[in-house]
């Protein structure tokens, strides 16, 4: 089971201070949107095979309140570093032709769809997976907000009936056991932060805390 620590940082060089202090990390997600300059990107190329892009627009949980035309810009740009994945709101009008761009440059693609208010339904749910789908991704990630305990089985049993590599939990407090147990249930990875107070959702587990929930339940960490 393999866990993704998602990065933010106001610079590229405090950036590379965080992951390498968590580079034995399977994947490491830099959260472009967090970056108050993109001086000095390529520096992370040096993690290009475990790098996870994403410019994360505000209504679904980022601090990029820009137009779409200037994220795509800096999405495109961000490419040139050639990360193992972008992740992409599938609900964005740039969705189509960044996942064909990243495609066409060798790089995977993550459609990502965040429901910040609540967990739907199952059929709602699944009507996220299918336009995540659409763009033909390597994976899916379909985030919600847990209001209740409940909500944990819900986004878990998605992970159950899909038929391709997805990612699926519960942001909040309420949603940490879902995040944990993500890979448990047939998700590729999970999210961690690098250490209390570098979170960047709500709910989000440190690196060190998914370990040691996995040790101690007896999961496989390989």
């Amino acid at each position: 089971m393999k866990v993704c620590v998602s990065i933010k940082a106001s610079t590229v060089e405090e950036a590379l201070a965080l992951m390498e202090k968590v580079a034995d990390a399977d994947l490491l997600e830099l959260r472009v949107d967090y970056l108050k300059s993109m001086r000095g990107l390529e520096r992370v190329a040096r993690y290009a095979d475990k790098l996870v892009l994403t410019v994360r627009r505000a209504n679904e949980g980022g601090l990029f309140k820009g137009s779409e035309a200037k994220r795509a810009k800096i999405i495109k740009e961000a490419l040139k570093v050639h990360p193992r994945y972008v992740d992409i709101e599938a609900a964005s009008p740039i969705a189509p032709s960044l996942a064909n761009e990243a495609k066409l440059a060798g790089v995977g693609v993550i459609a990502s769809n965040h429901n910040l208010k609540r967990t739907p339904s199952m059929k709602g749910l699944m009507k996220a997976w299918g336009l995540c789908a659409k763009l033909n991704p390597d994976v899916v990630k379909v985030v919600t907000k847990a209001l209740r305990a409940a909500d944990n089985l819900t986004v878990l049993n998605l992970l159950l009936k899909v038929d391709r590599p997805t990612i699926a939990f519960c942001m909040g407090p309420l949603g940490k056991p879902s995040r944990i147990l993500a890979p448990f249930f047939g998700a590729p990875f999970t999210y961690a932060s690098p250490g209390e107070g570098l979170e960047t959702a709500p709910g989000q587990s440190s690196l060190q805390e998914v370990r040691e929930v996995w040790r101690i339940l007896g999961l496989n960490l390989a």
